[in-house]
């Protein structure tokens, strides 16, 4: 046999009303802000894009992990003055290798 609970009916307390005090509004005069000139800032130029190729610098000196993530084409770049065609990446990694400031 289960014991029935008996719920107590709940009992709402009475809100006493209290009077709501508005602020009196103060009138403060209106005084319009001056409007200072701004400089008119010039738009900057972008940066220009460092050459694919990196013609001016010696890739030899680069670790292995960085040529490597050279692509195909910035490899055959860089070796334009060779004939890199058919060759794989890692052929052309050992010739960048070789070749020390072309």
């Amino acid at each position: 046999v289960k014991a029935e609970k008996k719920a107590a009916p709940k009992v709402k307390a009475e809100k006493k009303a209290t009077p709501k005090v508005k602020a009196a509004k103060k009138a403060t005069p209106k005084v319009k802000a001056e409007k200072k000139a701004t400089p008119k800032v010039k738009a900057v130029p972008e940066v220009q894009k460092k050459s694919v190729t990196g013609k001016g610098k010696d890739w030899s000196l680069l670790s292995d992990s960085t040529l490597q993530r050279k692509t195909m084409k910035e490899l055959a770049a860089y070796l334009s003055d060779y004939d890199v065609k058919g060759m794989k990446k890692g052929e052309m990694i050992n010739l960048v290798r070789s070749t020390s400031g072309k």
